[in-house]
């Protein structure tokens, strides 16, 4: 015989999330920072999308490209060998 549990959420567990989300959202506001999050599953042609992007934008732009990648550092190598500036953060699985 299965028991049936109910939980109750009383509280949004992403509150800290969203509150830093806002925050980061009026400082670039605040700014003039243009901000873009590209997310998608593995393969789905997001770094293809910014080589073919960015060089449009060029470096009067100044753009700055922040790849979350699970293992490896390739498409950040893709977009430096553009001449762009990226910032690497490896997830190590997660």
């Amino acid at each position: 015989m299965s028991t049936v549990r109910h939980v109750t959420v009383v509280e949004n567990i992403l509150k800290a999330n969203d509150y830093l989300a806002r925050e980061l959202k009026s400082e670039w506001d605040r700014s003039g920072t243009f901000v873009v999050n590209i997310m998608s599953s593995p393969g789905a042609g997001k770094t293809s999308l910014l080589e073919a992007t960015l060089p449009l934008i060029g470096p009067r732009g100044r753009p700055l490209v922040l790849v979350g990648d699970i293992e490896t550092a390739r498409d950040a190598e893709r977009i430096e060998a553009l001449g762009f500036e990226t910032v690497q953060i490896t997830t190590g699985g997660t």
